[in-house]
This record gives C-alpha cells, sequence and structure tokens, in this order.
C-alpha cells in the first residue's frame, strides 16, 4: 500500500524499466492496482515517447524558426534581384556607352556584380551589428544562453553570399548584352 497526504499530491510519475517488450500496460496496471486499488494508472507510454513528447514543442519552435529564416533568405534574395535589376534597367544607356567606348561584357559583369557585393556588405555589417545586440540582450535576460556559434554566423554568411551572387547573375547578364546602338538611340 502507498501511503501519501492526499493534499500533498495530486499526481505521482512511475518510471518503470522492462525487459524486452517495453510496453506492457496491463501489467503495469495490474501491479499499481495490487499495491493500492485507488490508483488509477492512465497515460502508460515508451521513455522514447515521453522523451518525444518532451521536445515536441521545442521541435515546433525550431521546424517554425527555421522557415522564417528560409522566408526572409528568399525575400532578402528576390528584394536585391529586383533593386539590381531596376537599377540596369535605368542604367541601360550608361551600359550602351560603355560598350559604345570599349567596355567588355567582363568589365560590365563586374560593374553590376560590384553593386551587389556593396549592397551585401551594407547588409552584413547592419545585420551582424542587430544581431549582436538582439544576442546581447537576450543574454542580459536569460543566464542560460549559449555563446553564440561562430560556424552558423559563417554559414549564415555564406548561404546569403550564395543567395545574392544567383541575385546579380541575371542583371549583370543583362546588362552585359545590352547593345550599343540600341541604347544610344534610346529616349
Amino acid at each position: 500500500m502507498l501511503v501519501t497526504d492526499p493534499g500533498q499530491f495530486d499526481e505521482i510519475t512511475f518510471l518503470v524499466q522492462t525487459k524486452g517488450e517495453p510496453l506492457i500496460a496491463n501489467v503495469i496496471r495490474t501491479a499499481l492496482a495490487r499495491a493500492d486499488a485507488h490508483i488509477a494508472a492512465f497515460n502508460i507510454v515508451s521513455l522514447a515517447e515521453a522523451a518525444a513528447r518532451m521536445h515536441a514543442t521545442e521541435r515546433f519552435i525550431f521546424i517554425l524558426v527555421s522557415a522564417f529564416g528560409l522566408l526572409g533568405l528568399i525575400l532578402a534574395a528576390v528584394g536585391l534581384y529586383g533593386l539590381l535589376s531596376l537599377q540596369v534597367a535605368r542604367r541601360q544607356r550608361e551600359f550602351g556607352i560603355r560598350s559604345a567606348l570599349g567596355a567588355t561584357a567582363r568589365q560590365i559583369i563586374q560593374l553590376v556584380a560590384n553593386q551587389g557585393v556593396r549592397l551585401l556588405a551594407i547588409g552584413f555589417a547592419v545585420g551582424a551589428l542587430v544581431t549582436w545586440g538582439c544576442f546581447r540582450l537576450i543574454q542580459n535576460h536569460w543566464a542560460e544562453m549559449p555563446a553564440p556559434n561562430v560556424f552558423a554566423w559563417i554559414g549564415g554568411g555564406a548561404v546569403l553570399s550564395a543567395a545574392v551572387a544567383l541575385a546579380c547573375w541575371l542583371p549583370a547578364q543583362r546588362a552585359a548584352r545590352v547593345d550599343p546602338v540600341v541604347a544610344l538611340r534610346a529616349e
């Protein structure tokens, strides 16, 4: 018989180690009923299932934050692509003049790519400062905050750099194919 003060505990958790079959609910219920008829056995699960339930919220938050991070990366790449495309369209006459004066396609591509790299550098600087500030703010309120992972920062920067390279490629190619005669006759 299990003796406790009824007002002290409203729930007791038992951990039972078994050999072989991990989920023998009927045997556990029978053993508890023999010990005390007033004990109601419920929610009998394996340790693996209990651990999975315990970490379900953390897993959901991880997936949600990862999805928002991916969405942010896609939005940044699409925004940069749009910005560079607009700049290339506005500077089409300039690229035509440069081509007429002897600029190679490679030089024009490099000019557009430099604009993308400049925007990337500004974004990195602002993003790093904001991230560092947010990290310090969270660290002040949460003492167990782990140290920042340098590899995560480098990996994030590499992924963002690849997205910027892809976003720069099409506008740069379009700028390099500007026909000088057509560009000079425009307007």
